[in-house]
């Protein structure tokens, strides 16, 4: 989804959570650069004027993450999440509809579907939100997800 300084992203009810600033495995580094990794973001919204309302929520590089991961980036004030299931669309030569059954057998209620801003994304997303509408799920945003589920 493309950024825009109208406030667009918020209006459509997507949640926007901070993922670090160059990607490391969080688990290896210390919970003072898991900090500075977010707060670097953090800076590059405010500083491109994108951000609308600062991220709630952290997802850690490569889902990987340990005690100290969470514990920093929730002095931050960020809720960590990981996902269910995974398109593999960061491999630019996966097929789109293979990618899209892959999320199909291993999707569930409450489930978390990690998709990254790709052509891959964007060619499988009709199928995989039909195949979910006819299967009666309600794609919502993790914030509305995560307020269900309390």
């Amino acid at each position: 989804m493309p950024w825009t300084k109208s406030g667009a992203m918020s209006k459509r009810r997507n949640s926007l959570a901070n993922h670090t600033d160059t990607h490391p495995h969080c688990a290896r580094v210390s919970e003072a650069r898991v900090q500075r990794e977010l707060r670097n973001v953090e800076e590059l919204l405010a500083a491109e004027g994108l951000a609308i309302a600062r991220p709630a929520y952290f997802r850690p590089p490569f889902g990987e993450y340990d005690r100290g991961v969470v514990n920093a980036a929730a002095e931050r004030g960020y809720r960590t999440v990981h996902w269910s299931a995974t398109t593999d669309d960061y491999n630019l030569r996966r097929d789109p509809t293979a990618a899209a059954r892959s999320v199909l057998k291993r999707v569930a209620p409450g489930g978390i579907i990690l998709m990254h801003a790709t052509n891959v994304s964007r060619w499988m997303l009709p199928t995989l939100l039909d195949d979910l509408a006819g299967r009666g799920y309600e794609v919502v945003s993790l914030h509305q997800m995560l307020k269900i589920a309390h």
